[in-house]
Parts: C-alpha cells; structure tokens; sequence
C-alpha cells in the first residue's frame, strides 16, 4: 500500500500545497493562487474561481456577457444575453464555440437591471487576468488541448471558468495564476458601453466593451492613471491612439463601423527623467540657493523642490516623483562634504572629546 500514489491515507503524506492570497478593495477582490502538486494525482481541471446564480433582489432582470465566444444553444453571449432562468442543458464553450481557440473566453459580467431604467443597474465582472497561468496562450494549450472546456455556465446557472484543463495524472507540476471579481456600476455609461478597471500583479488594467460604434469616445479613468504607458493585451474591433493616459481621459474607437468590440489595456508608470537645474555649481556642490528639480516626462513637466545641506552633494538618483513630502521638499543623503563641511564636522569631534576636560578645569 505505501507505492500507492492514488491512497489518500498513504505514510509519505501531502498531496497538493494550495496558496491562496486575497486582495480586497472596495467592491473589488484579486486571488493569487498556487498550486503545487507533491506526488502522482488526477488532475480533473483547476478553476480558482467560480461564480454561483445569484438572487437578482429587487432588479427585474440578469444579463449575461462573455466575450470572445460564439452563439451557442441559442444564445450569443457576445451581446448581454437575458438569463433570468438558467439553461436547459450546460453552456460549454469548447474550441467550437470560442471566436478563437488560441485565445479562449475569459471573463464574464453579470447586468442586473430594472425594467423602468434605461440602462443597467449593477454588473458583477470576473474572469483571469492575462499572467502566469491566465495568459491566453498558456490557457489554450490546457482548457482547449485538455478537456476541451475553458468556460462553462451550468444548468444551476453557476458559472465555472477553467484555468487549467483536464490533465489526467500529473506527478509534480506547479500552476500559478491571478483571478479577479468586482462589482461595477454600469450606469456611468449608456446601456451599450461598460468599463471597468483593477489592479493585478503589480498592473493596473482597464477593460471597456462597446456594443455600439464610436469615434474617439471618452473613458474616464481616475487621476491615479493619468500619465501611465499604455499597452494593449487583448482587443477586438477596438483601437486608441494614444500611448499615455491622458488627464481628459481614455480615448477609444470602434474600427470598420463595427457595433461590437472590446479592449483590454494594461496601464504601467513612466520611466521619468531627472534633470538638475540648479545644482552645476562650477565647484560641483549643490547649495540651496536655487534648489529645483525638473521632472521631464512625455505628459508635462513638473518642478519639484528639495533640501540640501549647504555646499553638500545631492544624489540625484534618490530622487524619485512622486516622493516629496506634502511641502513639496526632498530629503537627499549627501555624498561628500565639501572642505568647509569636514572641517565643521572635526570641530564637533574635537569639542565632543576637550569640551568635558575643559569644564573640569573650571
């Protein structure tokens, strides 16, 4: 019986570490998970997230979205469709029903809706995130190549996302990836447009559907973003122009008069540059009587302003935007004194040593 990898009160002992880390904000949760496969197990399929019916309260109506998917049993999720009741058979999006299958479905949303409002109420979003285990190609070659299911809305009208597919007996193997699920309020925009935004691994990322078509249509985003690098990971019939974010916003259009379309963009801070534009004193000393930094980045450029001992050297790459105390000042080390610095500094030395004698003496 101690060979056998399939016995679950086996002496050697674990079979599966699984780290979870939650990340939570307002109306908004990130999971981190790994997990490590210790010994020989029958994998059947990881999913790290799910999402069960929920009780639409005192909204009329749920809508169910799933982009990058084709019409299946009825339905075309591409479109919010209406799911007040849940399937007759289990929704299955295989390689068939996936717009492309080296780029399977991987977030939903939920509209919930009044029938007296014109637009959408309340939208929960969930789905992975484009990293590690969740990155479109990494998932294709497991949900689509293993069991051929990469998202999945059951008869109870539980939603199931596949991060890794079936993989049959895996011996050692770690898989690791990032899942998200928020509340969002759709009612910022008209009924055919939604967009929402979270942070994940260190990434700010924005996500805006259309089901209509626009030029140059407006997205704000909170002032946080401003300035950040634009990168486009995942889009389909959208397109922007932009490669920073902007102060008056996101600026999106829909391509070849198409009315549906989505984008998904991942939002990084600049590289900026810092350049003195008081300190090339002639003796190479910094002092303080014109203390400014200039902070140069493609968006504006900015003045910051910092202390610094008298005829002592800043360290310019300490000095970072953004860091300043709330009187705008930055505190630099120094890194070599000048002569009338060491000077000041014996001085202290001598006094802390004679100064006692000198007193006994009195």
């Amino acid at each position: 019986m101690a060979n056998n990898p399939f016995v679950w009160n086996d002496a050697s002992g674990i079979w599966m570490h699984v780290k979870t880390i939650f990340h939570a904000t307002a109306g908004a949760t990130v999971i981190h998970t790994t997990y490590t496969v210790e010994r020989p197990m029958n994998i059947g399929y990881f999913g790290m997230i799910q999402a069960g019916a929920i009780s639409g309260g005192s909204y009329d109506h749920q809508y169910y979205y799933i982009p990058k998917t084709k019409p299946i049993s009825g339905y075309d999720f591409t479109g919010p469709q209406l799911l007040d009741t849940a399937p007759a058979s289990t929704v299955n999006f295989d390689s068939a029903h996936s717009s492309d299958p080296s780029n399977p479905p991987d977030r939903e949303v939920i509209y919930f809706k009044k029938n007296a409002d014109d637009n959408y109420d309340l939208g929960f979003a969930f789905g992975y995130s484009p990293y590690l285990a969740g990155d479109p190609a990494t998932r294709s070659a497991s949900c689509i190549t293993h069991g051929n299911n990469c998202w999945e809305i059951y008869t109870s009208k539980k939603s199931y996302p596949t991060m890794i597919g079936n993989l049959g007996v895996v011996s050692s193997a770690t898989y690791e990836g990032y899942a998200y699920r928020q509340w969002i309020d759709p009612k910022q925009y008209d009924i055919n447009k939604s967009a929402y935004w979270n942070n994940v691994n260190g990434h700010d990322l924005v996500y805006v559907d259309y089901h209509k078509s626009v030029t140059n249509d407006t997205t704000a985003l909170p002032s946080s973003l401003v300035g950040e690098n634009i990168r486009v990971v995942d889009s389909q019939n959208v397109t922007t122009s932009q490669t920073t974010i902007p102060s008056d916003g996101l600026k999106l259009s829909t391509t070849g008069g198409n009315t549906y379309g989505y984008i998904v963009l991942e939002l990084t801070p600049q590289d900026i540059t810092l350049q003195s534009t008081a300190c090339p004193s002639q003796s190479g000393y910094c002092n303080n009587s014109q203390p400014d930094i200039s902070v140069n980045s493609p968006v504006a450029t900015t003045t910051y302003h910092y202390s610094v001992d008298q005829n002592q050297t800043p360290d310019k790459t300490t000095v970072e935007a953004g860091t300043s105390d709330a009187d705008g000042s930055f505190a630099i080390p120094p890194l070599l004194p000048t002569v009338h610095g060491m000077f000041m500094l014996l001085l202290k030395v001598l006094m802390v040593i004679f100064l006692p004698t000198m007193q006994l003496i009195r």
